[in-house]
């Protein structure tokens, strides 16, 4: 009888916190800036779609749209004071949907898209949620550039806290390279800088330590380079064959072995086509050359010339290097709202040759019109070498490249067979990649000893800084940093 008393009391208990959490939830919604949808609301069940389709049924307890810094602050604070646990989402591309959990809030920072840019510091400062399309027009308006991404509908949020890769970074370094300060406000409400000189060590976090462990980052302040010089856009292109996968991808890989010129980045993609199938796709090598015109014309065709079968088309245009961004960026302004599964390994060196044999025929198990591919390597090396790999907290410095395989499924009835098409392949590959070292931008659900992969040596050093600014743990998710156990108190001045 007492136990069943004392468990009536608890059930009572809940309801009485749930109920006042709801009630705390609503005010907040009718006081901030930006708005809150709850489960009911019409607009709800869109507002929670992810990028990923196979995490659309994620069903999580709000929404608030934070509209201003002060929205976040008081978001934070009321969420701190009740257990009710909670995710941060910018745009909403994670791979494996943690921007969305059941059951908790989502903080979306997407209206934090302020893009302000300093012309006697040449600084440009943004909000999490500026997308790189919105981003690449506004630094193309004042002739600067700095590294950034290519999906157009990518934002800085989880981006750069990540790393930050993109068709320059041989030439830029990554982005956080060029990071010079961030506005954090922390899970207990506490807003600081963060920056060399002040809170360095989560500065140093903040650089490649992954997003959603820290706090809210509200704005990122970069260092711009000048952009009023034309550059090269090429898109080299063959139709697919099992014979070009493997001509293609072998001597691209050959090429960047030991190759110093920070102005040739170009990608090596497989791009399927779910509709015409094998006829459709295509194998490209693509990029922005940023060094001088001349120069890159014989860089350019001496490059091509490698190849014993010449590209099927060939396109080179001499334009600012915003409207290469944006060439390159305008097919995947409107995609289609698919799921998918990736896996991704950051190369230590070049792959086995024969990986892309394994790859070119692994291409026939897929069924087109249900399930395509989209693969690539982007190449690293030059200015990203040159920082040492626990200055920030990327530390994969010296990897060859950054190789990543995602299969789509445009029915739910082939889900389960995308998810075995990838096992397969990424198991015929692995003995040909090297070491477990994963990009944490393009992290997934089952990668093996994920702190390991994700941080290397630079994991207990993350520990330490998650004990301290968020020591009740409060910014969770699959696959974030576990703080130390540690006593601190954090001091903020």
């Amino acid at each position: 009888m007492l136990r069943a008393v004392a468990l009536d009391m608890m059930l009572a208990l809940a309801v009485h916190a749930h109920n006042d959490f709801n009630d705390a939830m609503i005010e907040l919604g009718a006081s901030i800036d930006g708005h809150m949808l709850l489960p009911g609301d019409r607009r709800f069940g869109r507002s929670v779609k992810q990028w990923n389709k196979r995490f659309d049924t994620k069903e999580p307890s709000g929404v608030v749209y934070c509209a201003s810094e002060q929205d976040v602050i008081d978001t934070l604070v009321l969420l701190d004071s009740f257990p009710a646990c909670y995710t941060v989402r910018s745009a909403g591309h994670s791979f494996p949907g943690w921007s969305v959990r059941d059951n908790c809030t989502i903080i979306d920072v997407s209206g934090l898209d302020a893009i302000e840019y300093d012309q006697q510091t040449r600084v440009v400062t943004v909000g999490p949620g500026t997308n790189f399309w919105d981003f690449t027009e506004a630094l193309g308006k004042v002739k600067r550039t700095t590294t950034h991404g290519f999906g157009p509908t990518v934002s800085f949020g989880g981006y750069t806290q990540g790393g930050g890769v993109g068709l320059t970074h041989r030439k830029y370094g990554l982005a956080i390279d060029n990071l010079l300060s961030a506005r954090v406000i922390l899970p207990n409400g506490t807003e600081l800088l963060a920056s060399a000189a002040s809170h360095p060590d989560l500065f140093w976090a903040l650089r490649g330590g992954g997003g959603g462990n820290w706090g809210v980052v509200t704005s990122y302040s970069f260092k711009t380079y000048d952009g009023s010089s034309p550059v090269m856009y090429v898109m080299l292109e063959w139709r697919f064959s099992k014979e070009i996968v493997d001509e293609t991808g072998r001597i691209w890989q050959q090429y960047f072995v030991n190759n110093t010129d920070v102005d040739f980045g170009f990608y090596w993609r497989i791009n399927g086509n779910p509709v015409l199938g094998e006829v459709g796709t295509k194998v490209q090598i693509y990029g922005i050359y940023t060094g001088a015109i001349s120069t890159g014309e014989t860089v350019v065709r001496h490059f091509t010339e490698l190849f014993p079968t010449a590209p099927h088309s060939t396109e080179i245009k001499i334009v600012t290097i915003d409207a290469a961004y944006k060439r390159f960026m305008k097919p995947f302004k409107h995609t289609p709202h698919t799921g998918f599964f990736l896996q991704s390994r950051l190369l230590s060196k070049p792959m086995h040759d024969e990986a892309f044999s394994v790859l070119a025929h692994q291409l026939d198990k897929l069924h087109f019109l249900q399930t395509f591919t989209l693969i690539w390597m982007d190449p690293m090396g030059g200015r990203v070498a040159e920082v040492d790999g626990n200055s920030t907290a990327f530390p994969w410095r010296n990897a060859f490249a950054n190789f990543a395989i995602f299969v789509f499924y445009l029915t739910d009835a082939v889900q389960e067979s995308a998810a075995s098409w990838m096992e397969d392949t990424w198991s015929k590959l692995d003995p040909s990649m090297g070491d477990n070292n994963v990009y944490v931008n393009f992290c997934f659900e089952n990668v093996p000893d994920w702190q390991s992969a994700y941080y290397g040596e630079n994991y207990a050093r993350l520990q330490h800084v998650k004990a301290k600014y968020d020591p009740k743990q409060r910014m969770t998710f699959p696959q974030s940093i576990e703080p130390q156990h540690s006593h601190m108190e954090l001091s903020v001045v």
